[in-house]
């Protein structure tokens, strides 16, 4: 079977979907399908072999297509819904789930509908700051404070801000990543995320064994932390009494189905005061050398090889 490998993209992920793909490729090949890499650059053009194409072109003769893409466009449902035109079936979620995974606000309305931990949070557009800034006042709120771009991933554009001054900066350069931007409470405590995973181990969906996040560059999961090597420590299983281990699991599992995920999914939860507080949920996870799913996965028994062809399966219905 020909499964093509989407990569690239114009998010500020590019290079980060780059070695997303290059490892899902070695696996495919380990494993015995035949590989068809497609790729996209930064200003969204497909390309087969160099050629620029259109996106039927590039979907012509694949039984199905292995999502390698993280960030805008990749990841928030553009692309889901170019591959549900033509009929292709493809890893990840479908484009409404994609899209509503990737927008932090709305997903954690959903959230909220699961009676799920938040954090305080406040979220607004450019047009609506200084009407925000007055309806909350800023000045009155206990810092620090997390300020992340509502729909992006990977951390871009997110920083801590410990007073005012600094709150307003990581505001603006927020906003030269997303229209909307999130204030939210920090929570200092202990950072980890879960997997989980379709039709494995006989069950519809299965939770991986939680991962404990210690970054060593920064004092949050940020961009470098997640991509450098040796940007941070992780442990699997998470040093947390099983009861929060089974906890955590539980959240990832109602997280995924309520955002209505398929395949696979990645939560992110802090851990403070023996509570658990979701994040958000990843939709389409990294496959990198670094990232923490296959980690996960490693833990439950799965081979990075296995944990592909899984994915794939899945996507062709034969899981």
């Amino acid at each position: 079977m020909t499964i093509g490998v989407l990569k690239g993209g114009p998010s500020s992920e590019h290079e980060v979907s780059l070695k997303t793909a290059q490892n899902v490729e070695r696996a495919l090949l380990n494993r015995g399908f035949f590989v068809k890499p497609i790729f996209v650059d930064k200003n969204g053009w497909w390309h087969i072999k160099n050629f620029k194409v259109s996106p039927m072109f590039a979907l012509d003769q694949v039984d199905g297509v292995f999502n390698a893409m993280h960030g805008e466009y990749g990841e928030d449902g553009q692309v889901q819904k170019i591959l549900e035109k033509h009929g292709i079936p493809f890893t990840g979620s479908g484009s409404f789930s994609s899209e509503l995974a990737m927008n932090k606000l709305e997903s954690k309305k959903v959230f909220q509908e699961e009676n799920m931990p938040l954090a305080w949070h406040v979220a607004f557009d450019k047009g609506s700051e200084k009407e925000a800034k007055r309806r909350v006042n800023f000045e009155a709120l206990d810092f620090p404070l997390v300020v992340k771009p509502v729909d992006r991933g990977s951390s871009v554009g997110v920083g801590i801000a410990y007073n005012l001054q600094e709150l307003n900066g990581l505001i603006a350069q927020s906003f030269k990543h997303s229209d909307k931007v999130m204030i939210e409470q920090y929570l200092e405590g202990t950072e980890i995320t879960c997997g989980v995973l379709e039709n494995y181990k006989d069950q519809k969906v299965f939770a991986l064994p939680p991962t404990e996040i210690v970054p060593r560059l920064s004092n949050f999961f940020d961009y470098s932390s997640k991509y450098e090597s040796g940007g941070s420590d992780e442990i699997t299983p998470a040093r947390l009494s099983d009861l929060l281990l089974r906890r955590a699991q539980d959240i990832a599992k109602t997280a995924h189905q309520a955002l209505g995920c398929r395949h696979y999914s990645r939560t992110d939860m802090i851990v403070k005061d023996g509570k658990i507080y979701i994040l958000e949920v990843n939709a389409l996870p990294g496959l990198t050398a670094t990232s923490l799913l296959p980690q996960g996965a490693q833990s439950a028994g799965l081979s990075f090889d296995d944990l592909i062809e899984h994915l794939v399966l899945l996507a062709l219905g034969k899981r």
